[in-house]
């Protein structure tokens, strides 16, 4: 668990870098080199989101951009940030069962005892690779070869981290 003491300086210069009047990517940019130097989940999901927005920024989607660094703000900040829900995003048809689908194990794994700590680069990035997905397969702009990394990737590196947690719970089962 977080503590206050160490949310709190983070928090105390987020409040008065938004009170001038900075968009959120602005700062979250300045909050990159404090983030790159916690080795936990939510600084990593921080910069994950940080990446996005300026990708996002770079094909002038302001509106996504803005979005995602602001749920990177939110998770820099400590505050649970939750996985895309496609049916909000209306993505193509023919992907949202598999979305849905894909949720649900990305959010068994989030929940799994100790993994953000175990392994919280991994986690972070899934976490990325499944909003980038959904993110993307909503805009024709991105579906076809500019989205299919994302999924393609968000699927192998789900089915490595699961079965890290079947391999770490069975030697568990050894040692009982």
């Amino acid at each position: 668990m977080i503590s206050i003491k160490k949310i709190a300086p983070i928090f105390f210069i987020a409040l008065i870098i938004s009170s001038c009047g900075l968009t959120y990517l602005e700062i979250l940019s300045k909050q990159e080199q404090a983030l790159k130097s916690q080795p936990r989940y939510n600084s990593y999901l921080a910069l994950e989101y940080l990446l996005f927005s300026r990708q996002l920024l770079s094909v002038n989607d302001k509106k996504n951009s803005e979005y995602f660094a602001k749920k990177g703000r939110e998770s820099a900040l400590g505050l649970q940030v939750i996985p895309e829900n496609p049916l909000v995003w209306k993505g193509d048809g023919a992907q949202m069962n598999d979305m849905v689908l894909m949720q649900k194990r990305l959010e068994d794994v989030l929940m799994a005892s100790q993994i953000k700590v175990q392994l919280p680069i991994q986690s972070a990035h899934l976490t990325y690779l499944y909003d980038c997905w959904v993110t993307r397969e909503a805009s024709k702009v991105y579906r076809a070869d500019e989205m299919a990394p994302c999924r393609v990737r968000f699927v192998r590196l789900l089915e490595e981290i699961e079965n890290y947690i079947k391999s770490a719970a069975g030697l568990i089962w050894e040692f009982v």
